[in-house]
């Protein structure tokens, strides 16, 4: 078994905790199993981390690309970012 399908439930778990007002979770889902997908190819167990550890920071960062991608109202990076903190 590979990295890929011993980790799925990872992204559905992270999907599933996000609540982000996101009409299908399916797409996003999809997006997370990209991330993953990205994470598996990219990860060298020689750094000493988790895989789960590793993995998740692919699978936010594609998720919210896809949040912003998708946004009504085009925002900077960095006004997410403070909007965030207020």
């Amino acid at each position: 078994m590979n990295l890929f399908s011993a980790h799925i439930d990872l992204v559905a778990k992270i999907v599933n905790k996000l609540n982000y007002h996101f009409p299908n979770k399916d797409d996003l889902m999809q997006v997370g199993l990209m991330g993953l997908y990205a994470a598996s190819k990219n990860y060298n167990p020689d750094l000493q981390v988790k895989f789960n550890t590793y993995a998740t920071y692919y699978i936010l960062g594609e998720i919210k690309k896809e949040l912003r991608k998708n946004s009504l109202v085009r925002l900077n990076k960095e006004i997410y970012r403070i909007i965030r903190y207020l």
